[in-house]
């Protein structure tokens, strides 16, 4: 089954967990199994053999921000045994490291993000790494928060209470 990535589907699912089955809760999500061929920053594509990755496309009764069923386009990158660095690290394309800029929310519609997998992260002079911490009871990562701020204002929060705790 050879597909672009870019639009095509290679295996729908519905995807239900326990909490899911509770609340009505349902995503739309498709398998993508073989060949995967990648739009590309470089001339052409990218293709690379047997990946495995699952992204969603549509949600029912799924809350996010305040709004029902404006869930699409996540792509699960934790760390299971499939991890999709772990894939591209096999294949010598990730060093077992990613990078994905996040954007302010006023600025998503003008602007592109991209993921970006090993030699391919760019580097400016000063970059700002995040280490992703783990917890050892699930696959999930998270990232080591140590403040908020609001309009230029740190809140008082001590940075301990944004510390993962045991579940």
């Amino acid at each position: 089954m050879d597909i672009l990535f870019a639009g095509a589907l290679a295996l729908k699912a519905r995807v239900l967990s326990r909490e899911a089955m509770q609340t009505r809760a349902m995503w739309l999500a498709f398998l993508h199994l073989k060949l995967s061929v990648f739009d590309s920053t470089g001339p052409g594509r990218e293709s690379f053999q047997g990946l495995v990755f699952g992204c969603t496309i549509d949600s029912k009764e799924v809350s996010f921000a305040g709004d029902s069923n404006q869930i699409s386009g996540v792509m699960g990158l934790g760390f299971g045994p499939k991890k999709f660095v772990n894939q591209l690290d096999s294949q010598g394309q990730s060093n077992g490291r990613f990078s994905y800029c996040l954007r302010r929310e006023r600025t998503m519609g003008a602007t592109n993000s991209f993921i970006r997998f090993g030699a391919d992260i760019e580097q400016g002079p000063d970059p700002s790494v995040t280490e992703l911490k783990r917890n050892n009871n699930i696959v999930l990562y998270y990232i080591n928060l140590i403040g908020i701020s609001v309009n230029g204002y740190m809140l008082n929060i001590p940075e301990q209470e944004f510390e993962i705790k045991k579940i």
